[in-house]
């Protein structure tokens, strides 16, 4: 049976006896057509008007060539009063992909994703007025990402000796800012293959080399192992020394990089 099937059988069972009053008028029909949009929005989307919104623009492919890296980017700049972006994979055991405080940076993030099936991936972004911006898409996967071992681990070798190591890459922009590409060395698994518990980075912040926070991302289990995340920097945190980057996973495992490369065009 798959994930999707349970869900709407969860949904029959009990969740659509929940009280009308705990979200009548507040949660519009999802245009998407996900069955746990209802259920989403009420855990993670709390307080705010909620609209769907073409202006957030999410990015991913049709169809998910391999269903352990689906990469998935949000761009949220035509919006003003950015304050915050979540992305979800709807049907995944744990839909919650990340959590982006988006702080001084552009209102845009691209990373990769586990997806267990074909699900609707969606991003919801708050601005300064409490309003939720919702839009997303469908995406076609094969089952079983969220359940596959991680690749670095069960491929041998001394991963566990660059855990946590930071490669990025920086491009300058037409403005003036630049974007920032992180990758961090780790497993990030899921929890749900036999004998292998939780293990993933749970926080990244970026600041400037004045020690001002840029952005600050949560990353929950449905990232990819060794992930990516991708941000976009003001002019006014550029600097010739670059950024700092800091995190922790949810061993305790500190993630403590300083970013500084020769930047492409």
């Amino acid at each position: 049976m798959s994930f999707k099937s349970v869900i709407q059988g969860l949904l029959v069972a009990g969740f659509v006896n929940m009280s009308s009053a705990a979200f009548a008028g507040a949660i519009p029909a999802d245009k998407l057509d996900s069955p746990v949009w209802e259920m989403l929005a009420e855990e993670y989307l709390e307080g705010g008007k909620i609209v769907f919104d073409d202006r957030v623009r999410v990015d991913a492919p049709n169809n998910a060539e391999g269903n352990l890296q689906v990469p998935v980017s949000v761009d949220a700049k035509e919006l003003s009063g950015v304050s915050e972006i979540q992305v979800f994979v709807d049907l995944n055991p744990f839909p919650r992909v990340v959590r982006y405080e988006v702080g001084d940076a552009k209102p845009y993030i691209a990373t990769r994703v586990k997806m267990n099936e074909g699900s609707v991936i969606r991003a919801a972004v708050r601005t300064s007025d409490g309003t939720w911006h919702v839009n997303g898409k469908y995406v076609d996967a094969a089952g079983g990402g969220c359940a596959a071992p991680s690749m670095l681990v069960s491929g041998g070798g001394d991963w566990d000796a660059h855990l946590n190591k930071v490669r990025a890459r920086i491009w300058r922009q037409k403005d003036g800012g630049e974007r920032l590409r992180l990758q961090v060395m780790h497993p990030m698994d899921t929890g749900l293959v036999d004998n292998i518990p939780k293990f993933y980075i749970e926080h990244l912040t970026v600041r400037d080399r004045n020690g001002k926070r840029v952005a600050h991302i949560e990353t929950f289990e449905p990232v990819s192992e060794n992930p990516t995340m991708t941000i976009e920097v003001p002019s006014v945190h550029v600097r010739k020394d670059g950024y700092s980057l800091q995190g922790r996973d949810n061993n305790g495992n500190e993630v403590d990089a300083r970013i500084s490369l020769t930047r492409g065009s």
